[in-house]
């Protein structure tokens, strides 16, 4: 649910940056979209690749690195040169990739140790009912946000209010990492 309601930030307010406000052709919006889904697709082989003891610590700790990825997507505009911006943009838009891969795979391995066999149907069909739920929710709220404020505020927003809610959530688990 967290990461599908603020990656509405980043799905919406990339095209915002990139075109309206860089002036950047549409060429290389396509470029940096389509980095997300090469970054998803490594992910899974790097996933593949690694042993993992502890899939809720890596939950947390991905979604610790989005809340660091939407902060950062605030410093683009702020740049003058495009060239570096657009390199920033595409490092994290393939971190923004990663981490989705990490948190959805751990966050599944997680439920399926923890949830009875019995009871997986349900339980996945009403978080998967919820998060979906956080999808226009988001979209409708940074479009918003996106027609109102500059992009970098709020991103830079979106990131610390996500940052403490991280945060609290970590502090309450007691999992620092």
């Amino acid at each position: 649910m967290f990461v599908n309601f603020f990656a509405s930030a980043i799905t919406i307010g990339l095209p915002i940056v990139v075109l309206r406000q860089l002036g950047l052709p549409k060429l290389v919006y396509s470029l940096l979209d389509s980095l997300t889904s090469i970054a998803m697709v490594f992910g899974g082989v790097i996933l593949t690749l690694r042993k993992n003891k502890s899939e809720l610590k890596t939950v947390y700790q991905a979604m610790f690195s989005f809340t660091v990825i939407i902060l950062l997507f605030g410093l683009p505009e702020l740049i003058p040169n495009k060239f570096t911006t657009v390199i920033l943009l595409g490092i994290l838009i393939i971190g923004f990739g990663l981490v989705v891969v990490f948190a959805n795979t751990a966050m599944t391995t997680y439920l399926q140790e923890k949830v009875p066999l019995s009871k997986q149907g349900g339980v996945y069909s009403i978080i998967n009912a919820i998060s979906q739920l956080f999808v226009p929710l988001g979209a409708l709220g940074y479009g918003v946000l996106f027609d109102h404020f500059e992009s970098y505020e709020v991103f830079i927003t979106s990131g610390i209010f996500a940052l403490i809610i991280i945060a609290s959530l970590l502090m309450k688990e007691r999992r620092l990492f």
